[in-house]
């Protein structure tokens, strides 16, 4: 389920940025750990693919200190049912 949601800091919850897909193509979300869903960021920008957009993440990302794996498993955290 993909849907903006209202997420405040929380400096013990860590997030990271990924890669979206929603209505009108690709784009770049927040993820924060352990929320369901993801909070897209438009200031990112609109791109032709995912794999763009998730390697625009991946740099966001090593930027705030977080490998691959790091955010793959956070993101993976906002994955879980209910």
């Amino acid at each position: 389920m993909n849907k903006t949601i209202e997420v405040e800091d929380d400096p013990l919850r860590d997030w990271v940025y990924t890669g979206i897909v929603d209505s009108t193509g690709y784009s770049v979300g927040r993820a924060d750990e352990g929320v369901q869903g993801y909070t897209p960021v438009p200031a990112q920008g609109r791109f032709d693919t995912y794999d763009a957009a998730q390697a625009l993440a991946d740099k966001l990302n090593e930027a705030r200190g977080f490998s691959k794996a790091e955010a793959l498993r956070i993101v993976f955290t906002t994955m879980r049912h209910r």
